[in-house]
């Protein structure tokens, strides 16, 4: 089964716009590093899990 990398891309990009659209700069700065953020402490513990 390919991937659809372009049709996967452009979902969660369009999911990101739904979601920040309304939102002021500082919002969307805010938005981000809590999302940077959770990602950062998931991978952690990933990491952590594996060793």
């Amino acid at each position: 089964m390919a991937v659809k990398t372009i049709d996967l891309t452009r979902n969660i990009r369009d999911s990101i716009y739904d979601r920040i659209k309304n939102l002021s700069t500082d919002e969307q700065i805010k938005f981000y590093r809590i999302q940077a953020s959770r990602l950062n402490k998931k991978l952690q513990k990933s990491i952590k899990s594996k060793v």
